[in-house]
This record gives structure tokens, C-alpha cells and sequence, in this order.
């Protein structure tokens, strides 16, 4: 809608389904150049959406962070954990928010969780995908290279440490 947050773009970053609703999380903006923010829909029947007006999670104004795309949210023992790309390319971030009820974020005081320290992971990490699975949280994330494009993989047990793979990266195009 013109005149909106969200009204030059949107992309979708996650589904889940909590108590017999469907919501969605996705990136939205007004300006290419402004501040991305991360927007909610929600559907009972995931056909039909109904758009939550304003933003739930604000682009930050630390400046990694200003423009935030690519949410991963999962629910862990009733907590909301949004893991998000802090987007300043090429030197992008990983960041985390928890919520009690997917609404109402706070962003982890000690973020960037995730950042650039290996070779391969070139000027930053972005998009991170994250599952639960036997009491540990796995993210497959990816480079930011305008030569190669590769994922690694990291492990953590609380959601704010991790530990990079020894194997990454786990996928190239080369």
C-alpha cells in the first residue's frame, strides 16, 4: 500500500504455525537506501493473510544493522528466537531477537552473533536458516563474496554462541 513501511518491497523470510495460526515474517521496506524492517502477517487458513500494519522489528541504528532482511524464527520452550541479517553489504552480520509472543522483540544486547571469520566467508555471513534439533540450534548461513557463493554451518546450544563447522564450507558454486 502507498505511503506505507513496506511500500517499495517485500520479501518473505518465514512461515511457522503457533496455536492453529499461520504467521508470516518478512523483510519490508519504503526506501532501497532507508531502514528494512521485519514485518508480520498472520492466516488462519494460510491462503488469506491479514497484514500487521506496523513493523515488529525495527532495522537497528547501529549501522550493521540499519537495514535487517532474511528472519529465521523458530519457537524454543514457549520463546521466540529471530535470527536476522544486519545488512550493511558486503559487510553483513547475524543478529538475534527473542520475543514472548512474537510481537514484542528485543535484540540481544551482545549482537552480532554471528560475523565474518573465516576466508571463505569473505566481507560478512547473511541469511541464516535455523532449526532446533536434540537441544541444539543448526544454522546453514551464507558468504558475502562477489566471486563465490558458499554456506557453512554453525551449532549452538543457548542461540547466542556458536560454533562454526571445522567443514565449511559445506556448499560452493565453484
Amino acid at each position: 500500500e502507498y505511503g506505507t513501511w513496506d511500500s517499495r518491497a517485500v520479501h518473505p523470510s518465514t512461515i511457522i504455525k503457533d496455536d492453529g495460526i499461520y504467521k508470516m515474517y518478512y523483510c519490508g521496506f519504503a526506501n532501497q537506501n532507508g531502514e528494512w524492517h521485519i514485518g508480520l502477517a498472520t492466516s488462519n487458513d494460510g491462503i488469506h493473510w491479514t497484514r500487521v500494519p506496523h513493523p515488529v522489528f525495527y532495522g537497528g541504528s547501529a549501522s550493521w544493522e540499519s537495514q535487517i532482511s532474511s528472519a529465521s524464527v523458530l519457537i524454543v520452550n514457549g520463546t521466540y528466537y529471530m535470527f536476522y541479517t544486519g545488512r550493511n553489504y558486503p559487510n553483513n552480520k547475524i543478529g538475534l531477537a527473542t520475543s514472548p509472543d512474537g510481537h514484542n522483540w528485543t535484540r540481544y544486547s551482545g549482537n552480532p552473533i554471528l560475523q565474518a571469520t573465516e576466508n571463505w566467508e569473505a566481507y560478512g555471513v547473511a541469511t541464516p536458516s535455523v532449526i532446533y534439533e536434540d537441544n541444539m540450534f543448526k544454522m546453514v548461513y551464507m558468504n558475502s563474496s562477489a566471486q563465490i557463493t558458499a554456506f557453512g554451518m554453525a551449532t549452538s546450544t543457548d542461540g547466542i554462541t556458536w560454533t562454526k563447522s571445522s567443514q565449511n564450507p559445506i556448499f560452493t558454486d565453484e
